[in-house]
């Protein structure tokens, strides 16, 4: 499963040191999907009007696919930041550190207005054509 932890905007930012997981979208042997069709069914989070929240998934940019929000979102939700963070790269024996580590991609939302919406990641390669490699799906419900 993705981490998904929701946070006032008081609060720090939540991580997946928390108790969450993050999920590993290049595990697997999976075929290629069909973008309306999730990997899974979709994880539920249920979020305060006014709260935020994250979405972490694992994936490797080195390899040219990368984690995008299939648009449009819905009206309940607005997307306040998208940002890929490295994984920890220690220098190995020589000092040399690994070539194609991979990373953890975090999507913030916020909770706009009360009501269901639904949040879709795609994991794809921009340049190929079909379906993505992965599709991660989330039902948001906004009190």
């Amino acid at each position: 499963a993705s981490d998904a932890s929701t946070h006032d905007d008081a609060a720090p930012e939540a991580d997946a040191s928390d108790g969450g997981e993050v999920r590993d979208a290049t595990d697997g042997d999976a075929a290629p999907l069909d973008a309306a069709a999730p990997d899974a069914a979709p994880e539920k989070i249920e979020v305060a009007v006014g709260a935020t929240f994250d979405v972490r998934v694992a994936g490797n940019v080195t390899t040219g696919f990368q984690w995008k929000l299939q648009e449009p979102l819905d009206p309940h939700l607005s997307l306040v930041s998208d940002a890929y963070e490295t994984d920890p790269n220690p220098p190995g024996p020589g000092g040399a550190v690994k070539a194609g580590v991979g990373g953890t991609h975090r999507f913030t939302f916020k909770g706009v207005s009360a009501g269901v919406a639904t949040v879709r990641l795609t994991y794809a390669r921009s340049w190929e054509k079909g379906p993505p490699a992965r599709v991660q799906a989330y039902e948001v419900t906004v009190k």
